[in-house]
């Protein structure tokens, strides 16, 4: 399952890269926030697979990172040169941060300890 997960993974980042460079006339800011936000969010759902959490907690999560994927590409999209105030970089960096904890959060109340 790992390894469907990051062939998936590559696969979505060349095909980024080949719309980006046929579609938007290469613009690099949102580019580079959408590689990473396909980037981090397989290594979210490769995390997801390697750590033992219940099967409840595991299937919502990856249903809620899925939504989140969506959700932060969309956003990447509107990335500015300059992040500082920048709407959608603190909604990117806010998404990121819930993620994390809700890893940790499932892994703490999953029987599988």
């Amino acid at each position: 399952m790992k390894s469907i997960v990051v062939y998936t993974g590559f696969i979505l980042l060349i095909i980024n890269l080949i719309a980006f460079s046929i579609l938007s006339g290469f613009k690099i800011y949102p580019f580079v926030a959408s590689e990473i936000c396909i980037a981090s969010s397989m290594v979210f759902f490769i995390l997801l697979l390697s750590i033992k959490i219940d099967d409840a907690f595991k299937i919502f999560s990856f249903f809620a990172f899925g939504i989140a994927f969506a959700i932060k590409y969309i956003t990447a999209q509107y990335i500015i040169e300059t992040i500082q105030g920048s709407i959608p970089f603190i909604l990117l960096t806010s998404i990121v941060l819930i993620e994390v904890i809700s890893i940790f959060i499932f892994k703490q109340v999953s029987r599988h300890r």
